[in-house]
């Protein structure tokens, strides 16, 4: 996918103004619940080892504050090895203490933080303590037809569920934000269960298409003969298929070695179909 510099440029902006305005805010003794997935981290500069810790807090308490439910995102410039070990402290679900620099209403619409200090003890907060319970109960969504999908709390906004597609069982995602979304992508996954065989001999046949003159020209083993479209297919296995609320999806398929236990993937649309196959991994 082209890189659009205009958005690349408007996005680089916000985060300079995000910055300035958190180094201006005042600095806040808070309590909250680490998020899942819990921390991540992003290279700033390789040649001066400065990283960046993210994570957020799903619930969290200002000063003498209530309670609030919006998400609070943390950062911090760190190296690595302060990186790792913060990873390592920071875990999902934890309640945590910490000073910040902290900004309710943000140049980017969301509360944000910049992470000043972690206090060494676990605070203790009755309230926060019953919604860090609270954020561990499953979230299940209910089809009719596809039965329950559970939130990945690993993931961001993906439900999954387990059904089969043929006779093949697989992992059905849904990957949207908020009940809209989700419903769109769920839209999507019914239209193509609705014509599942037409849907698989299109999905493999791009595939072969895209995909069987590199396994042919690039990709045999010494002793391996070249394959036919029949042996091809016959080695892709399905394993799950994403479907995205702007109505797009991938199949993702088990290789059986075809290219080293690389995943071969198909995408596209309901509209369009196919419109791209390649190995990942």
């Amino acid at each position: 996918m082209p890189i659009d510099l205009t958005q690349l440029k408007i996005r680089e902006k916000r985060e300079r103004k995000l910055r300035a305005q958190l180094g201006e805010a005042e600095i806040a003794m808070i309590t909250g619940v680490v998020g899942p997935p819990g921390p991540g981290g992003s290279l700033i500069s390789r040649e001066s080892d400065e990283w960046e810790l993210l994570f957020s807090l799903a619930y969290w308490r200002p000063p003498g504050g209530e309670v609030r439910e919006s998400k609070l995102t943390l950062r911090k410039l760190m190296s690595r090895a302060a990186l790792n070990a913060a990873c390592k402290r920071v875990r999902p679900y934890d309640l945590l203490q910490a000073k910040v620099r902290l900004i309710e209403h943000s140049v980017v619409g969301t509360p944000q933080g910049l992470l000043v200090e972690i206090a060494p003890d676990r605070p203790h907060d009755t309230e926060l303590e019953s919604l860090a319970h609270k954020l561990r109960e499953p979230v299940v969504m209910r089809d009719d037809r596809f039965g329950e999908f559970v939130l990945n709390p690993l993931l961001i906004d993906w439900f999954e569920a387990q059904i089969e597609w043929g006779s093949t069982p697989v992992k059905l995602s849904l990957k949207g934000s908020g009940a809209d979304e989700v419903a769109k992508a769920l839209a999507t996954a019914h239209a193509l269960w609705d014509a599942q065989e037409a849907w698989h001999q299109r999905i493999v046949a791009h595939a072969i298409e895209c995909l069987l003159p590199l396994k042919n020209c690039d990709w045999l083993k010494d002793d391996e003969e070249p394959l036919a479209a029949a042996d091809f297919a016959g080695r892709m296995s399905l394993t799950s298929i994403t479907v995205y609320q702007d109505g797009t999806f991938k199949f993702w398929f088990n290789d059986s070695d075809l290219f080293l236990g690389h995943s071969i993937t198909v995408g596209g649309d309901l509209r369009n179909g196919p419109k791209q196959s390649i190995i990942e991994g």
